[in-house]
Parts: structure tokens; C-alpha cells; sequence
């Protein structure tokens, strides 16, 4: 018969963190984590009386512990000698190359519990929050500063869901060391990111290579279309100052993908245009196909 303990309590949320995390809140139940905690049934209820105390215990642990490891990583990265932008993507490997990752807690927790749990949604809202401003504390001290990290934050969960949704961190990080290219030269400054560090175009022929090796639904023009768009979003054909240059930032290259026309981005062929937003609008209709299609078989990495 197990014995309650004074480590009892830990054990549990312990346990219950990890099969959370890897198999989904909706698909642990109590009985489970009950036996693989080794604790009875009134020492489990003597610390969390309902499942919800459990969770909301369990998203107060992973906040903590993630937000620790995030700045240890992070910092051990910028001591290595590397700029902001390198050191966010060598942390964010370190964490993708994990066998036991299965994403954001937080967006996994707040997607699966909204309905059930709605508070949730404020605790997933109030851990981004804590993500931007440790990002902030590397960038200076302003309103600029502030609006960066607010989109690296952005950018970084992009990479975590796609890393998760394709089960390749390799191109997702390839991704985001795009973006992190098509900077302008003051913020690219404020990130020391380094002259070296190779362009837009560069990061679009690896990721290009790469999509070619999976198939030949990835052919030519496919590769060439998305080489154009990074030239296109870096203002490479552009003469303007790089603080004028269009679609330098996430949400430029949203608008300049369905509003072009108003965004004053550099000019092309109206037919060019058309095709280039259809062909993505394809393509994201044809993702998100593929997405519905393999829900079922991956609840452990989606819950």
C-alpha cells in the first residue's frame, strides 16, 4: 500500500506534468496518474479535491519550469559569443530536438481546455507575456524594443507550432532564421545580429532543397515562387531606405500576401500578383487539408 509522503504532492504534479504534456489533459485521467504517482486516492484528493486544481497547479509548474529553462538557455547562448538572433534559434533546437517535446504547453492547455477550463486562456496569455519581456531585457529600453520583442514572440511561436504540426524543427528554424534576415539593418543592429549571417535568399534555396527532397509536389516553380517572395519581402529590388522597405516584419508579409495594393510594396505585373496570393492561398488550403486529415492520429502531440 503506498504511503503518503511529505514529497507526495510533488510526485503527483510531477506525474501529472509529464502525461499532461505528452499525452493531453482530456486524455489523463486521475486513476493514472494516481498509479503512476504511487499515492492512494485520499492522498491525491488531499491535495488537489477536482482534476482542475491538478491543472491549474500543473500550468503554474510548466510556467515556471519552462520560463527557468528558456532564460538559462538563452543566456548560456548570448555568453557563447552569439547574437540575440542565433541564440533563439540554437535554444529553440535544443528544445525541438527533444524527443519528449510536443509543443507550447500553453497553446496545447488553452486549445484543448478553453470550453472546459476557460481560465486557461488568461494563464496561456499571461505566459506569452512573460516570454515578450524576457525578450525585451535583451533589446533596449523603448517603445521599439518592446514592439520587437512582441514580434519575435510571435515569430517563436509560429516556429513551435509548425515544429510540432510537421514533426521537422530543422525547417521551422530555418523559418524563423528567415525572418530573423528580412530585419531591418537598425533592428537587425539591436539584435547584434552578426554581417555574416547569411540573407533571405540563402535560408529560402535550404528550405527550398529541402521541400524538393520530399517530393515532386515541391518542383521548380514552387521553389522559385518562394525564393521570389523572401526577395520580394527582403526589398531586394527595392532602393529605398531599409526602414521604408516593404514587408520587413510578420505582419507586413501578411498584408503584402492579401492586400498588396495598399501597402505600397514594390511593384509587379498585376497577373504576377494574382497568381502569387492564389498560389499561397492554395497552398495554405492544401495544408490545412492535410492538418484535418491527421488529427486523429496525433493526439498526443496536438492535446
Amino acid at each position: 500500500m503506498p504511503i503518503a509522503t511529505p514529497g507526495a504532492r510533488d510526485r503527483i504534479l510531477h506525474t501529472a506534468h509529464d502525461l499532461f504534456y505528452r499525452d493531453g489533459i482530456r486524455a489523463t485521467g486521475i486513476d493514472r496518474i494516481i498509479k503512476e504517482a504511487c499515492v492512494t486516492k485520499v492522498t491525491f484528493y488531499r491535495h488537489f479535491p477536482a482534476k482542475d486544481d491538478l491543472i491549474r497547479a500543473f500550468l503554474d509548474y510548466r510556467h515556471q519550469r519552462w520560463m527557468a529553462w528558456f532564460g538559462r538557455t538563452l543566456e548560456a547562448q548570448i555568453g557563447e559569443r552569439k547574437g540575440l538572433a542565433e541564440a533563439l534559434a540554437a535554444t529553440l533546437q535544443n528544445w525541438f530536438d527533444d524527443e519528449a517535446f510536443r509543443g507550447c504547453a500553453f497553446i496545447n492547455s488553452a486549445v484543448e481546455m478553453a470550453e472546459a477550463l476557460p481560465e486557461t486562456l488568461p494563464i496561456a496569455r499571461a505566459h506569452k507575456q512573460a516570454m515578450v519581456q524576457c525578450l525585451a531585457g535583451y533589446l533596449p529600453d523603448n517603445a521599439g524594443g518592446r514592439r520587437l520583442a512582441e514580434m519575435l514572440a510571435l515569430v517563436i511561436d509560429g516556429a513551435i507550432v509548425k515544429a510540432q504540426r510537421d514533426g521537422d524543427g530543422e525547417e521551422a528554424l530555418l523559418l524563423l532564421r528567415a525572418w530573423l534576415a528580412l530585419l531591418p539593418a537598425a533592428e537587425m543592429a539591436q539584435m547584434r545580429i552578426q554581417a555574416v549571417q547569411p540573407g533571405a535568399d540563402d535560408f529560402a534555396a535550404q528550405i527550398a532543397q529541402r521541400r524538393k527532397q520530399r517530393g515532386p509536389q515541391n518542383g521548380a516553380a514552387d521553389i522559385q515562387r518562394d525564393k521570389q517572395l523572401w526577395r520580394q519581402l527582403a526589398g531586394a529590388d527595392d532602393n529605398r531606405p531599409d526602414d521604408a522597405k516593404p514587408g520587413l516584419c510578420f505582419g507586413h508579409f501578411l498584408l503584402m500576401l492579401f492586400k498588396p495594393s495598399q501597402q505600397g510594396t514594390a511593384e509587379m505585373p498585376a497577373d504576377q500578383e494574382q497568381n502569387l496570393i492564389a498560389n499561397h492561398a492554395a497552398k495554405r488550403d492544401r495544408q490545412h487539408h492535410q492538418w484535418e486529415g491527421q488529427k486523429p492520429l496525433m493526439r498526443g502531440h496536438a492535446a
